[in-house]
C-alpha cells in the first residue's frame, strides 16, 4: 500500500480546524492529535474491511479528536478578564473554579455568556441555542444547572 502523508494532510488540517472552531481547543494541539490519529489509522487499516482508505482515515481521525477533546479539561480559552464588583471575591473565584465540574452543556452556555460583549437576556441565549439545534430539554437542563451552581456559590 503506497500511502503518502501529503495526500491526506489537507483533510487532517481541515478536521483539526473544525474541532478548533467548535471546541475552542488549541489548533496546534488538534493538528498534532490528528497526525497521531492518522498514523494509527494507516497502521490499523485492512483492505478486508471493504472500505476506502481515505474514509477509514477520516473516521478514525474524527473519532480520535472527539475522544481527545472530551478528555481535555474545560477552558475559558486563555486568560479571563473580569471586573470584581462586589466584596464577595471568594464567591466569584468559587464560581469560576466550579465551571469545570458542570456538564458540557452548562459550560457551553456559560462560555456564550462570558464571550458576549453585551449582557445577554435568557431569551437571547435560548434563541441562539435553538439556532444551534439544541432541544428545549437540553437548554432548560443547562440553565437549571447554572442557576443551582450560582445559588451554591
Amino acid at each position: 500500500m503506497d500511502t503518502t502523508f501529503e495526500q491526506y494532510k489537507n483533510m487532517l488540517l481541515k478536521l483539526a480546524w473544525s474541532f478548533h472552531r467548535s471546541s475552542g481547543k488549541e489548533l496546534e494541539e488538534l493538528i498534532s492529535e490528528s497526525f497521531v490519529a492518522y498514523c494509527e489509522a494507516v497502521e490499523s487499516f485492512s483492505p478486508e474491511k471493504q472500505t476506502c482508505l481515505s474514509t477509514w482515515i477520516y473516521h478514525c481521525v474524527k473519532n480520535h479528536l472527539i475522544t481527545w477533546t472530551q478528555k481535555q479539561p474545560f477552558s475559558l480559552g486563555g486568560e479571563v478578564d473580569f471586573e470584581i464588583i462586589t466584596n464577595e471575591i471568594e464567591g466569584q473565584f468559587e464560581f469560576l473554579e466550579g465551571l469545570s465540574i458542570m456538564s458540557r452543556d452548562a459550560q457551553s452556555i456559560c462560555q456564550m455568556v462570558l464571550d458576549s460583549p453585551a449582557v445577554l437576556q435568557k431569551a437571547e441565549i435560548t434563541q441562539s441555542l435553538l439556532g444551534q439545534r439544541w432541544s428545549w430539554k437540553r437548554i432548560r437542563g443547562g440553565i437549571k444547572e447554572i442557576r443551582l451552581h450560582l445559588q451554591e456559590a
